[in-house]
């Protein structure tokens, strides 16, 4: 199976917008075990994103963050039924910071299914985190 991890040694914008079109074609597996229902939902994320680009072309660019596991089914489909009152106030907190980082039109596209122990982005407690890969067209981040 390809790693996620092909997508960040990309050399360009349009070699990684390419290479993960190609991955998720070519292994439709890439999300196994609890995140494989959320494979045809990111497709239709990367396809929406590329339909609501400008009219000029504008690279599609690819960074990875990391995040808490237990998000991944609000960040990736928008199911918050797992998540109480305070974890869905964070989770949504941690899409604010996203977008001030990436812009606005920032979008978590997919999730790894690799969880590590470690601090999330943009602050938070240790625990179990997974990397998300963020889409974004805007080429000045704020970072």
């Amino acid at each position: 199976m390809i790693e996620h991890q092909e997508i960040i040694k990309c050399l360009s914008e349009k070699e990684c917008r390419e290479t993960l079109v190609r991955i998720l074609q070519e292994n439709p597996d890439i999300i196994k075990a609890k995140y494989e229902h959320l494979l045809d939902l990111t497709k239709k994320r990367i396809e929406h994103f590329k339909a609501n680009q400008t009219e000029k072309e504008t690279p599609i660019l690819f960074e990875r963050i990391s995040g808490y596991e237990h998000y991944a089914p609000y960040f990736i489909n928008g199911d918050p039924s797992g998540l109480n009152d305070k974890s869905k106030q964070d989770a949504d907190e941690f899409i604010r910071h996203m977008k001030w980082e990436f812009g606005d039109d920032a979008l978590i596209v997919s999730a790894d299914d690799q969880a590590r122990f470690s601090y999330p982005e943009y602050g938070g407690q240790i625990g179990s985190v997974i990397n998300y890969t963020v889409a974004y067209t805007q080429k000045e981040r704020y970072r």
